[in-house]
């Protein structure tokens, strides 16, 4: 739940926005509601879909615990209360967040006065035309308070995965082999339920590095379709979850097709007795 509340307001921020990126520079126009509107400044932007990424990698993280605690045999080590990993996800949290303070600080301001702007101007020669766009988002990368701290939650994640089919796997002297399907079955759905819309987002980025890296041009056209590709993560999910956990499913299917009359609506009948 968590997992999925996060990528809705990410998709709701994307639309509320609709950013168009000129990356690798850190300029961007927005085009949304909430700007155009609400007058709301592109640090905004940058601050809640960070908050969003990181509250999907979090509840993320609680899906496979929550699998990870029940695959678990009793008296296992890893197998703490519920307080104590209360506390060890806060004291994460905070720890993640002080460290990450130090990147949000990067400003974003509109020309001429955008202190980014020499630099973009200079790396980037071809965006000359910014610097008279009263409507451009300026970031300067080089000011952050430190340097940009690396969030390695996606390791902790592997080895999750790892013992939770390790166990699965050896688990025929207090497992039977009904639960142990059922639970394979529940971590492969979460896999993919998680895995395939993370790739909207992870593989679009990953081509993008690679032809930076190698000093060619990035389309505007392709940069604008990696963004509608991100744009598509919650949809994504939503559309896996209920696809992959069966009660979901049969509940939507039923009530589909109750919508374009396929089935009966149901009949309570209710019988009462007079004296």
């Amino acid at each position: 739940m968590v997992m999925q509340v996060f990528s809705m307001a990410l998709d709701l921020v994307f639309h509320g926005f609709v950013p168009e990126l000129y990356t690798p520079a850190f300029v961007l126009k927005s085009y949304g509601i909430l700007y155009e509107v609400f007058h709301i400044n592109a640090f905004m932007l940058y601050e809640l879909g960070g908050a969003c990424a990181w509250g999907i990698v979090f509840g993320t993280i609680l899906c496979f615990l929550y699998r990870h605690q029940l695959v678990l045999p009793q008296g296992h080590w890893a197998r703490f209360r519920s307080s104590s990993w209360a506390i060890f996800l806060l004291s994460h949290t905070i720890y993640v967040g002080f460290h990450m303070w130090a990147v949000y600080a990067i400003p974003f301001q509109h020309p001429p006065n955008a202190s980014g702007l020499p630099t973009v101007l200079k790396n980037y020669p071809d965006l000359v035309w910014i610097q008279s766009d009263a409507d451009v988002w300026i970031g300067n990368s080089a000011a952050p308070l430190a340097p940009p701290y690396l969030n390695i939650q996606c390791g902790q994640g592997i080895i999750l995965i790892f013992q939770m089919f390790y166990f699965l796997k050896n688990a025929t002297s207090y497992m039977s082999e009904r639960m142990r399907a059922l639970n394979r079955r529940f971590i492969n759905a979460l896999l993919i339920q998680v895995g395939v819309p993370a790739l909207t987002i992870a593989f679009p980025s990953f081509i993008k590095g690679i032809i930076s890296r190698m000093g060619n041009p990035i389309s505007q056209e392709f940069i604008n379709l990696t963004l509608l590709c991100a744009m598509l993560h919650g949809k994504l999910t939503s559309i896996l979850i209920i696809a992959l956990i069966q009660p979901y499913r049969q509940y939507c299917v039923h009530k589909l097709w109750k919508i374009i009359g396929l089935t009966k609506p149901d009949i309570t009948i209710v019988t009462s007795k007079t004296g």
